[in-house]
C-alpha cells in the first residue's frame, strides 16, 4: 500500500472513530430523552387525564414503569461500561495490543449487551405505556358518552314531566 493510500486510509479510520462517537452520543441522549419523557408523560396522564376515576388495566401501567426505569438504570450503567471499555482501549493501545484483542476488552462486549438490553426494555415500556393509555382513553371516551346520553335523557325526563304539570 502507497503512503498515500495509507494516509486514505488512516484519516478514513479516524472519521469512523469520530463518527461512532458522535452516534454513540447521541444514541445515549436520545435513550435517555425518550424514557424520561415516557416516566413524566405517563405520571401526567394519571394525574390529569384519570385523575380521581378507575384506572383499567393498571399492571400495564406497572410494566411500563418497571421497564422504563430498569431500562434507565442499565442506560446509566452503559455509561459506567463505557467509561471503563474506553479506559480498557487506552491501556491496550498503550501495551501495543489493541489490534489483537477486543478494544476495550470485557467491558465493550458488557456495554454492548446493556445497550440491546436497554433499547429492548424502553420498547416493552412504551408498547405497555402507549397499551394502558389507549385503553383507558377509549374508557373516558365511553364514559363521557354514556354520561352525555344520561344527560339527554334525565333532562328530556325531567323537561316531559313538567310539561304534564
Amino acid at each position: 500500500m502507497s503512503n498515500e493510500n495509507k494516509n486514505k486510509h488512516a484519516e478514513y479510520k479516524a472519521w469512523l472513530r469520530d463518527t461512532e462517537q458522535t452516534l454513540s452520543e447521541h444514541f445515549d441522549k436520545t435513550m435517555l430523552t425518550i424514557t424520561g419523557g415516557a416516566l413524566g408523560l405517563s405520571i401526567t396522564f394519571i394525574k390529569d387525564i384519570i385523575g380521581e376515576g378507575k384506572m383499567l388495566h393498571g399492571w400495564l401501567l406497572i410494566s411500563a414503569w418497571a421497564s422504563l426505569t430498569i431500562c434507565l438504570i442499565l442506560i446509566l450503567w452503559s455509561f459506567h461500561m463505557g467509561l471503563k471499555a474506553y479506559r480498557k482501549a487506552q491501556d491496550q493501545v498503550d501495551q501495543g495490543v489493541i489490534e489483537d484483542e477486543t478494544p476495550g476488552g470485557f467491558f465493550s462486549k458488557v456495554l454492548n449487551a446493556l445497550n440491546s438490553v436497554s433499547i429492548f426494555l424502553l420498547s416493552i415500556g412504551l408498547v405497555c405505556l402507549f397499551t394502558f393509555s389507549f385503553i383507558n382513553l377509549s374508557k373516558e371516551t365511553a364514559d363521557g358518552a354514556k354520561t352525555t346520553k344520561t344527560s339527554i335523557t334525565s333532562t328530556t325526563k325531567a323537561t316531559t314531566s313538567k310539561a304534564k304539570q
